[in-house]
């Protein structure tokens, strides 16, 4: 099963009670996507995503508490710490025009302010609440970009392009002039 159809919407964190329920830390926008769901795919390193019908969502402190079929008990839940929750993208609200998954961003060309070209958007995830883009340069060298509002003064989804304003030494981390 290939993850183009699918969608990251977060990792599972620790149990929570002794039924099987669990903590997720969700990357969607809105913590309510998840009740719109009627399943979710956990995908474990190494491991084949395996769907789960959603029993209940609730909303605990800064995380959500899922219970999902199949998950019953403590031991059972602890086997999915870290494990990514995927969704399959057909199954999620339509995206308003301007919107875009950041699986899909993958791809773009990537910019300095000059429209100088710093090298291809090679992946965009959310780790520990902040939106990560990996860009890889022209040279072949990673960097890894946080990719806030403010310094991503462009997206442009048509042209699959962004325009980033890295902070002062940035680049430099990498051993990329800029």
């Amino acid at each position: 099963m290939s993850q183009s159809g699918f969608l990251t919407l977060g990792r599972v964190r620790k149990p929570h009670g002794l039924k099987g329920e669990f903590r997720v830390e969700s990357y969607a926008g809105s913590p309510f996507v998840f009740e719109s769901l009627s399943r979710i795919y956990l995908k474990q390193e190494g491991r084949r995503p395996e769907k789960f019908l959603i029993q209940s969502v609730r909303h605990g402190e800064g995380e959500l508490l899922l219970r999902v079929t199949g998950i019953e008990s403590r031991q059972r839940a602890l086997e999915y710490h870290s494990a990514a929750v995927w969704v399959r993208k057909r199954d999620l609200p339509p995206l308003e025009p301007d919107e875009v998954y950041l699986g899909d961003l993958a791809g773009f060309a990537v910019y300095l302010p000059d429209r100088s070209r710093l090298g291809t958007l090679e992946r965009a995830e959310v780790v520990s609440g902040q939106e990560m883009w990996t860009i890889l340069t022209r040279e072949g060298r990673e960097v890894l970009f946080p990719a806030r509002e403010e310094l991503v003064p462009e997206l442009d989804l048509r042209a699959k392009e962004a325009v980033i304003d890295p902070p002062p030494g940035l680049l430099a981390v990498y051993g990329v002039e800029g």
